[in-house]
């Protein structure tokens, strides 16, 4: 399986790249990729693509370290790992976002590294806000991605993804862990506790030694030893579902759970009691129906050509429906599930060539500014009177000349026809392209609402059909 963790990068993305990349955790750099930009000019293309941003605020994200961590247990290799974090991005972001992707090989564990730029590339240069939208896709296409390629799927009540150490920790034999004994004694005393002060007392009663400290992000904490321990451990080490406001939480929801059953059965009992009598002879007349199937073939046949007159009327119902809806009969949905399948794969094959196509262009985009704004130290660099120690001091900007200007050439783009009115220009077609990949996504997403619809249809109409032809 995969678990995942988000870190915010608010100083020197050059840094955090650097200690990803670092090639005796990566297999000699053998494990690293680029999308919109190269080992070169990383830190300049996220530079350029957060200038301007930066001015808001000081404390501006500049960069996200994602991290992808796989179980030890899982059959995987680094090149499969690796490929499986590439697409992870890619299904996550479409090429919208540069991005350097690096496989760790140095633990037990199998992780990616992702350092993902802020800013979008492209004409839009939108941030990249970590809020809950995001943490439900990642963890969506996570478990896509290890279902796909046979991997266990973490199953989870609560949106964020859990730490490796959490999914480590339970995978351990229950007991065999000072951890996995405090979580059961805390579990079993939160199932008695009438509130915080009372789960205090029950643990103590179970030996356990209680004492307090602080934390910048939780504040005042609880402590918990074992009698037979050998430290402390403090509850959030535990757990989300062990820091002192969700034990808390967990007590609070217990006593109203408890509360609402009892309600429950108390409204059930005065319920059942207050039955009138057409009810209880209502009651009485079912019991006999099924008496009656049970007991008379004669009168059951009766009782079945009734139900199959009703089911014939819910069908002829529900063809009227589809009929005025999408002025369809009954024989020609098998035929319409078909051609919307068939459809949706021409769709997805086109959609993939845009999204490519979107792709190079934003490339080449981002090539365009980095030559636009780097030429100037080329130039600087043929007229310097120490040209060694301008290029020493200024290697980064040289290297990203460099491979913008071979980015160009690839495309056969002239060097002197890139400025800003012919970048407006790219621009303007990466919004086209981007405006048709929109438009297929929609339809795709149509499509697939209407198969789920036809599909439904043609269950429910088989089986009021097979029943009609029986009698």
């Amino acid at each position: 399986m995969a678990t995942t963790k988000i870190i915010k990068v608010k100083v020197n993305p050059k840094a955090t790249i650097q200690y990803i990349t670092n090639p005796e955790k990566t297999d000699g750099k053998m494990l690293v990729s680029y999308e919109g930009c190269t080992e070169e000019n990383a830190a300049v293309m996220f530079d350029l693509a957060l200038r301007g941003k930066r001015k808001q605020r000081k404390d501006s994200v500049l960069a996200y370290h994602f991290i992808q961590s796989f179980s030890p247990d899982d059959d995987l290799t680094p090149e499969k790992a690796h490929e499986i974090g590439e697409q992870f991005m890619e299904q996550l972001f479409h090429g919208k976002y540069s991005f350097v992707c690096a496989t760790h090989e140095d633990k037990k564990h199998l992780h990616n590294h992702f350092v993902i730029c802020a800013a979008e590339r492209g004409m839009t240069g939108r941030k990249l806000n970590d809020d809950l939208a995001l943490l439900h896709k990642i963890q969506r296409v996570n478990d896509k991605l290890c279902r796909e390629n046979g991997l266990s799927v973490i199953t989870q009540k609560r949106g964020r993804g859990k730490k490796h150490n959490e999914w480590q920790m339970e995978q351990e034999a229950p007991g065999s862990s000072q951890k996995s004994k405090l979580q059961k004694m805390i579990n079993e005393a939160i199932e008695k506790a009438s509130d915080f002060d009372d789960f205090i007392r029950l643990m103590k009663e179970q030996s356990v030694e209680i004492s307090y400290g602080n934390s910048k992000k939780y504040g005042t904490v609880t402590k918990y030893k074992l009698p037979d321990g050998n430290r402390c451990h403090r509850g959030y080490k535990l757990g989300r579902d062990y820091t002192d406001s969700a034990i808390k939480k967990r007590i609070e929801m217990r006593l109203r759970s408890e509360e609402t059953r009892a309600y429950r059965q108390e409204r059930k009992t005065i319920a059942k009691a207050a039955m009138t009598a057409s009810e209880k002879a209502q009651d009485k007349a079912s019991l006999k129906i099924k008496h009656i199937v049970e007991t008379s073939p004669d009168e059951a046949y009766g009782l079945t050509k009734w139900k199959h007159t009703q089911n014939a009327r819910l069908s002829q119902s529900i063809e009227q429906k589809i009929l005025e809806k999408y002025g369809l009969q009954y024989t020609e949905i098998a035929g319409k599930i078909s051609s919307l399948k068939a459809e949706n794969n021409l769709l997805s094959s086109k959609l993939d060539k845009q999204r490519k196509s979107c792709n190079n262009l934003r490339s080449l985009i981002d090539a365009c500014k980095v030559y636009t704004s780097t030429k100037r130290y080329k130039e600087h660099f043929a007229k310097a009177k120490n040209p060694k120690l301008y290029a020493t001091e200024h290697t980064d900007q040289l290297s990203a000349y460099d491979t913008a200007l071979t980015t160009l050439e690839l495309n056969k783009v002239p060097a002197d026809l890139v400025n800003f009115d012919y970048i407006g220009e790219l621009q303007k077609f990466l919004q086209t392209y981007q405006a048709e990949a929109t438009k297929i996504e929609q339809q795709i997403v149509e499509n697939d609402q209407m198969l789920k619809e036809f599909v439904k249809v043609q269950h429910e109409l088989n089986a009021y059909h097979n029943i009609s032809d029986e009698i």
